[in-house]
């Protein structure tokens, strides 16, 4: 009775969960989300028609003990960014967050990130900082998301949104979201050049930062898988020269395309412009460091980088 009444008064968290073919994965995954101590949560799997029954059975196992879990059945595999948005679509709750079906968190992240955004109206988005683990669940490093801990002010924070590339502010993605901005979302999520979805994460979260503020609780509550098997590392292994220079490119563009629809004062607009353009000419200067670096003498290699290093924070307005 006493969980009954509190669900009634605290508001309800969708967390949505697009999976394939990971059994054990989303097994774990949901042991995590269903041990949660914020309890008002509906949980949305969607499996993009795997193979075999392994998914379904996991699913329903926890659904017989748990009614907040729904589970869909994609008829065929529809892609990454279809199965995204369908758990999205399907969300009730005033607030959302997505889970992958290979990564974990401890049992406060949701409390503590709906704490953080209850306390800032403002905010569209609170991510945390991330632990990053390999296949074997061993601690790679914890990336601190200092950037937007929420102590600077907000027109100077959302600068680093248009900066490419960008500081590992980009796992933010991993947030959660007030569920009515997230859905005027325009910028999709994974779509980019010939498909790529790599980086795709920089324009999208640059567009939600000109609608609402993006903070970030200084506090490691989130276990970020890295593995042989994710989308980035698939997609790097396979990608041209070329595909490399578009994929770079399509994202600037889409950068450029969000500063200039933005609802903003002017003045506001050609600071966007300007993160930009930095970011760009920052980038071509350390490729070219990097093609120039290889054909410099060892002695004068030291020097050389302490000049970068002077210039980059130059360009970036440190």
């Amino acid at each position: 009775m006493a969980e009954m009444q509190q669900d009634q008064i605290t508001p309800l968290v969708s967390v949505g969960i697009p999976t394939f073919n990971r059994p054990d994965g989303l097994r774990r995954a949901l042991e995590c989300l269903t041990g949660q101590t914020y309890r008002n949560l509906e949980i949305i799997v969607s499996d993009n028609c795997s193979p075999g029954s392994e998914v379904h059975e996991v699913v329903h196992q926890y659904m017989r003990e748990d009614p907040r879990i729904q589970f869909h059945r994609q008829p065929i595999n529809n892609g990454s960014e279809f199965n995204f948005k369908f758990v999205l679509e399907q969300a009730t709750g005033d607030y959302f967050i997505w889970a992958a079906d290979d990564d974990l968190c401890k049992p406060d992240m949701i409390a503590t990130l709906l704490s953080a955004m209850e306390a800032n109206p403002n905010a569209a988005l609170c991510g945390c900082d991330i632990i990053v683990i390999d296949e074997n669940d061993r601690q790679i490093r914890t990336e601190r998301l200092e950037d937007i801990y929420g102590e600077k002010e907000w027109r100077k924070v959302r600068y680093k949104f248009f900066l490419y590339p960008t500081s590992n502010i980009f796992f933010a993605i991993y947030g959660l979201y007030r569920t009515n901005i997230l859905r005027k979302q325009r910028e999709g999520l994974l779509t980019g050049w010939r498909g790529l979805g790599t980086n795709m994460e920089v324009p999208f979260l640059a567009s939600l930062s000109v609608t609402g503020e993006i903070i970030a609780v200084p506090q490691a509550l989130k276990f970020y898988r890295s593995h042989k098997d994710s989308i980035y590392t698939r997609e790097m292994a396979a990608i041209s020269q070329l595909d490399y220079f578009m994929m770079k490119t399509v994202v600037r563009l889409k950068l450029l395309g969000i500063a200039l629809k933005a609802e903003l004062p002017f003045i506001e607009k050609l600071e966007l412009f300007k993160a930009i353009i930095i970011s760009m000419l920052n980038s071509q200067m350390l490729s070219l460091y990097g093609h120039v670096a290889r054909r410099v003498p060892s002695h004068l290699r030291k020097p050389a980088k302490k000049i970068k290093n002077i210039l980059s924070h130059k360009l970036k307005g440190k």
